[in-house]
């Protein structure tokens, strides 16, 4: 028995119905056949109290667009571990899950038609061993033009890795983008890398740093310091980060009085306790201008 399958997706998106119409956008693939075909259409939309699917199968699919448009540049794309906060080089555990932002003005090529234009990752320079991305591709709220992946990695060795992402849009231009990081295996609580930007500063500073307790809440202080060893500020908050990186706390530059700071390097120290009751602590020092 000899049958058609339609087994390549050519935009998967969200819009929002009205009244019970909607509209969508999107840019073909070149990556298609060429040969008319029957295509299908289908949906899926959910209200507050039910949802709705249904389907559309007179939609014709094929041929070449005779509108020339001049796309001779890859997709734009941004790599991160878990969140957004992370920077390249910081720490994970040894399950993270990757998190890449891809943008083009043509759209991002995901259905897997076309002979080496999949979208694509592998670790540690070993480009003979990618793993296929396009289903795990979501165009963002009405935008066939931005999307994400959030993709789980799992059994990390412990130490250096990078992980490699290759993109394509559709009219077959291609983008790379590598991202570093390093796994710490998380027996123990640790936090690296403080910082606070800008740094010197004049009216407010921002402080984070890096650990290894994603997705669990955690109760920060921060202590400053006069350069005599005098506490100027004590700044608590909790928070629950889902990746590795600490959301920034900012200082205003205010004592506990609600007084201006002078001008002058201020010594300060992070203390970061779990819900477990693990407790660490790490220092560093600002300049107000």
């Amino acid at each position: 028995m000899t049958f058609n399958l339609r087994n390549n997706i050519l935009f998967s998106g969200k819009t929002i119905a009205k009244e019970g119409l909607f509209n969508f956008t999107f840019i073909v693939p070149r990556d298609i056949d060429y040969s008319f075909g029957s295509g299908k259409i289908s949906y899926y939309a959910y209200d507050d109290e039910k949802d709705m699917t249904g389907s559309f199968r007179d939609i014709i699919v094929g041929g070449f667009s005779k509108i020339l448009l001049n796309d001779t540049l890859g997709p734009d794309i941004k790599l991160y571990m878990n969140d957004t906060l992370f920077r390249n080089g910081g720490i994970t555990d040894s399950n993270p899950m990757l998190l890449a932002i891809l943008n083009d003005q043509g759209g991002i090529n995901t259905t897997g038609s076309g002979i080496g234009h999949d979208l694509t990752g592998y670790l540690d320079n070993e480009s003979n061993n990618t793993f296929v991305l396009n289903s795990y591709f979501e165009d963002d709220f009405d935008n066939y033009m931005k999307g994400n992946i959030r993709y789980n990695l799992s059994g990390l060795s412990e130490g250096s890795h990078t992980l490699t992402i290759k993109a394509w849009d559709n009219f077959n231009n291609s983008s790379e983008k590598t991202i570093s990081f390093q796994v710490v295996k998380g027996e123990k609580f640790i936090l690296r890398n403080l910082l606070n930007y800008p740094n010197p500063f004049l009216n407010e500073t921002n402080i984070t740093l890096e650990h290894n307790r994603p997705d669990s809440e955690l109760d920060v202080t921060i202590n400053i310091f006069s350069i005599d060893g005098r506490i100027m500020k004590i700044i608590k908050t909790k928070v629950e980060p889902s990746g590795y990186t600490l959301s920034p706390v900012v200082w205003d530059g205010k004592d506990e009085g609600g007084r201006k700071a002078g001008r002058g390097m201020y010594p300060y120290t992070v203390t970061v306790v779990t819900g477990n009751g693990e407790i660490a602590r790490v220092s560093g020092r600002m300049i107000i201008l």
